[in-house]
């Protein structure tokens, strides 16, 4: 326990007044993010691409996984290319790296509106997957829990998001295979818990973050969330694992009970 305390006392009180890293730090932070970033842009539209497969869907539907990777590739570019110059650094104006939550409606609008995809994304092979691929929020969580001690994010934020990264990435495997079981329970509380971490992260990103919305006065800020290599995480990473969140939940609260609505009590106990 005494070993505990100091580290504890490190995390909670590192403090450091400017946002800059050492080279090695930040090719390190880089190469992680990029990694997990990596892994949903090329998971995704290959299990998406097995679902279509297996569910022999026309040859129409069976392009979409194809969209869908080069849509994540150049979502993730555009992501990088702006961040890299600047353009979504806080500042005196609005928070510009809101704007990453717009990819997230025209994804749910597009999940709603677009037929085939709407089917490809219910698949119910697909889903457990879709749950088990967002174990890469562990590496994010890591990332941000290794840089309160080194002054780059404060611990009020960093804390909170580093930890439900962790256990919502942790706990995607179990999930998954909770669901593939039968039990849809444990992936809606899955799912819940997913964005509640969102949530948190976002609220308090944005309230100790320089501008004119700053209402958490934190030392350091959260100014290193807008800025690379961190920029990438809240403009693309976040907003596709919200997506995936909305996918899983149109699947377990809306298609399951869709033409059969003895499901619905069958949700509430987790059996299919």
């Amino acid at each position: 326990m005494c070993q505990v305390l100091p580290l504890v006392d490190l995390l909670l009180h590192a403090e450091r007044k400017d946002h800059s890293m050492t080279p090695t730090i930040a090719a390190l932070v880089a190469a992680l993010i990029a990694a997990a970033s990596l892994v949903g842009t090329i998971a995704v539209p290959i299990i998406a691409s097995n679902a279509s497969t297996q569910a022999r869907l026309d040859t129409r539907a069976r392009s979409l996984p194809w969209a869908l990777a080069a849509t994540l590739v150049i979502w993730y570019v555009i992501a990088s290319t702006i961040g890299a110059q600047g353009g979504f650094r806080f500042g005196d104006g609005p928070p510009t790296l809101a704007l990453g939550l717009v990819p997230v409606a025209l994804g749910i609008a597009a999940i709603w509106l677009i037929p085939s995809l709407g089917r490809l994304l219910a698949d119910p092979q697909l889903q457990p997957t879709l749950i088990a691929v967002e174990s890469y929020r562990v590496i994010f969580g890591v990332v941000f829990l290794i840089l309160i001690p080194l002054g780059q994010l404060p611990a009020f934020f960093g804390i909170p998001a580093g930890v439900g990264d962790v256990v919502a990435g942790l706990t995607a495997w179990g999930a998954a295979a909770a669901l593939r079981n039968g039990n849809r329970r444990v992936a809606i509380w899955w799912n819940l818990f997913g964005l509640l971490d969102f949530a948190v992260a976002i609220g308090i990103g944005i309230l100790a973050a320089p501008g004119p919305l700053t209402l958490l006065k934190l030392t350091p800020s959260t100014l290193a969330l807008s800025i690379p290599p961190l920029v990438v995480v809240p403009t693309f990473a976040v907003p596709l694992s919200i997506l995936l969140h909305a996918a899983s939940l149109r699947y377990l609260l809306g298609n399951a009970v869709v033409g059969n609505p003895s499901r619905a009590g069958e949700l509430a106990t987790g059996s299919r």
